[in-house]
């Protein structure tokens, strides 16, 4: 595990608990256009991550991972689920998973989708949808993943989304 604030590597973090891919104990197999991003929950859980996993299934699947320990949970969602894959983005500040479909034809491209997780992180967590306005945003581009197209940018409390081709769109979301 690389640890960003120390920029050294850690020892290997080896996930132990069940899940979709086989059942407990089982190592992840991951096909190779697997997207999953990690981060530190925040202050709340400082020894968990949180990752988010959204091949094959839709809504992104979020994980609590135990940073010491490996093992990992689950919980849940309800709520008003995204429509189509797309870039997400773990804000620690806010305590919510963002998530945007990329523009993708079909999908809900005047909507940014949020996952909060309840006052005990190991419990369901509650999507919600809002709606953004103004121009709709470039399309991704063909044959470019979501990974790392929708970002959160602190220093100007926005979320930014680059599809690969044209413009940059940025959205400043209520709460933000």
């Amino acid at each position: 595990v690389l640890d960003c604030n120390t920029k050294t590597w850690g020892p290997d973090l080896v996930l132990n608990g069940p899940d979709y891919w086989g059942g407990a104990g089982m190592t992840p197999v991951i096909p190779a256009d697997q997207y999953i991003q990690a981060w530190d929950y925040g202050p709340a859980l400082p020894d968990h991550l949180i990752m988010a996993c959204s091949y094959g299934r839709m809504p992104a699947q979020a994980y609590l991972i135990n940073k010491r320990t490996g093992a990992y949970i689950a919980p849940g969602y309800t709520g008003a689920v995204p429509t189509h894959w797309g870039g997400g983005e773990w804000v620690p500040e806010l305590q919510e998973y963002f998530h945007y479909c990329g523009a993708a034809p079909g999908s809900d491209v005047n909507a940014v989708y949020r996952l909060k997780p309840p006052s005990d992180p190991f419990k369901p967590w509650a999507w919600s949808k809002e709606v953004i306005l103004g121009p709709v945003p470039n399309q991704q581009a063909d044959g470019i993943r979501h990974g790392g197209r929708f970002r959160w940018m602190p220093k100007i409390r926005c979320f930014l989304w680059w599809p690969g081709v044209g413009q940059i769109t940025a959205w400043r979301l209520s709460g933000t």
